[in-house]
């Protein structure tokens, strides 16, 4: 597993839990790649990214991650394990799930970004086990 690309998502994900939204091009490829299991869209570069962030904002009030495991994936890729944790921005429902994040990445940085709400799932799509 590359050391390097889990301290990068570590720190980005740090960055987003404390609201920052700015995106880093030293970390993220230009042909980026979000699929949202929550939004059920695929979004694609910078404009993508800032489009899937920008209504993740719009629909809840608080939301937060928190990973609790990485573990090296099939095709050279990193899943990343752990719980959301949100609060509706309308109805001010709060709750939690879990969450997974399949990643790839090329040339150091995050090229494609798959969220799967169900760790089971998340193992099955990343080629590994329990």
């Amino acid at each position: 597993m590359s050391q390097e690309n889990v301290e990068l998502m570590r720190r980005t994900f740090e960055r987003w839990n404390a609201g920052e939204r700015e995106l880093d091009p030293e970390i993220l490829d230009p042909e980026v790649v979000i699929h949202s299991a929550m939004t059920h869209a695929t979004y694609h570069g910078y404009e993508g990214l800032r489009r899937w962030m920008a209504e993740i904002d719009h629909q809840f009030d608080d939301w937060n991650v928190s990973i609790d495991e990485f573990r090296d994936a099939s095709e050279g890729r990193l899943l990343a394990l752990g719980t959301v944790r949100v609060r509706g921005r309308t109805s001010g429902v709060a709750f939690e799930q879990p969450m997974a994040l399949l990643l790839a990445f090329a040339e150091g940085r995050l090229l494609e970004l798959r969220t799967i709400p169900d760790h089971a799932e998340a193992l099955e799509a990343a080629g590994l086990s329990e």
